[in-house]
């Protein structure tokens, strides 16, 4: 709902698959997020030869497969569908690159990093998308959608994604910028 009246507004005419693609590009957006410290780590170790081959190969089966899939005459979002899946096997890729050639711990990594990842974002969604389907008008839809969805991936974040060590961190840098502005 949202979504599409925030395009209704932006654009004079909505092409017809906008909002699948947007919100299809933003699950793949999350997704390269969740890949770019793998990459970054990649480059800073300088074994990056075999690494961009592997992930190169990889990416290229998004040409043949979104050819094959629009060819069967599946809709145009399959190509976005198709996306998501080849980058999921691109990142496993990563991370077997890296637990290879740099002995990196994909458990701890597991634990540590996607488990919060995971949690915060599952746990986050349920205020934001219920309200959406409460809330109606488009202004106090999108205003409330919009704090709600703020305020609880905040504390979710706060309390399920971060350690103690990060949560102290996280005061001690809030509490610096507050004493800035006084």
């Amino acid at each position: 709902y949202t979504l599409d009246s925030i395009l209704d507004i932006w654009l004079v005419e909505v092409p017809q698959y906008t909002a699948i693609f947007c919100r299809l590009i933003l699950i793949y957006l999350a997704i390269e997020a969740i890949n770019a410290p793998m990459w970054m780590a990649v480059q800073a170790m300088g074994k990056i030869r075999n690494y961009q081959i592997l992930v190169s190969v990889i990416n290229l089966m998004n040409f043949p497969v979104a050819y094959v899939l629009l060819k069967m005459g599946y809709a145009p979002q399959c190509v976005w569908y198709s996306r998501i899946i080849i980058d999921i096997f691109i990142t496993l890729a990563r991370l077997l690159y890296i637990e290879r050639v740099m002995a990196f711990p994909l458990l701890f990594y597991a634990q540590k990093v996607l488990m919060p990842i995971f949690f915060v974002t599952v746990l986050a969604l349920p205020v934001p998308i219920t309200l959406s389907w409460l809330i109606h008008g488009f202004w106090a839809n999108l205003i409330c959608v919009a704090l709600a969805g703020l305020i609880v991936t905040a504390a979710d974040v706060y309390f399920i994604g971060m350690n103690k060590n990060e949560r102290q961190m996280a005061l001690g840098m809030i509490s610096s910028k507050l004493h800035l502005i006084k």
